[in-house]
């Protein structure tokens, strides 16, 4: 993936793996990712690095992945199962070209940030290369208020967006959706 080489937000993947299997993630030694994406594009890109960062965890490690696009993060149901993804992940990803985050993503970090205080996790941003966006002043914020480590990196602007009513690959794309 161009411009990505085996770093994420500034900081080497495998110093961030081995940081998490250092000093454990929780009791369990599973591992918990949640990535939130506004489209395919964006989800893509994000999972392509979730897989470079995960692919820097030793063999006996245990991963959960939980894949949800934005729209499917304003339902009430699954607004709720959102929020307990978000609480349990050990990693939060979100991915998107928009410069403001939407109301119902907002909403939905707004109700797990306080209960992810004193939790070791690493809220990390896909956004556009304009780090001067709300989106990414948001995030920010968010993993402060949180206590958690944050970090940033740019999307490629994709060459062909694909609208999220006419995406015909995401519907069996993540199993949360």
């Amino acid at each position: 993936m161009p411009g990505f080489r085996r770093n994420l937000g500034g900081m080497n993947i495998g110093a961030f793996a081995e940081r998490f299997i250092r000093h454990g993630t929780k009791c369990s030694s599973a591992f918990h990712v949640m990535l939130a994406y506004e489209d395919y594009p964006a989800g893509r890109r994000a999972m392509d690095s979730c897989q470079l960062l995960l692919s820097e965890f030793d063999n006996e490690s245990d991963f959960h992945i939980s894949v949800w696009r934005f729209d499917a993060l304003e339902g009430t149901t699954t607004f709720e199962d959102a929020i307990c993804n978000a609480i349990q992940a050990d990693a939060i990803i979100v991915a998107t070209y928009q410069r403001e985050l939407p109301i119902g993503v907002r909403q939905w970090i707004d109700a797990w940030v306080p209960q992810k205080r004193g939790q070791k996790a690493a809220l990390i941003a896909f956004l556009q290369s304009d780090y001067a966006s709300s989106a990414w002043h948001y995030l920010d914020e968010a993993a402060a208020r949180a206590g958690l480590d944050f970090f940033a990196t740019a999307l490629d602007q994709p060459q062909t967006r694909i609208s999220p009513s006419s995406d015909p690959v995401h519907e069996a794309w993540g199993l949360n959706e």
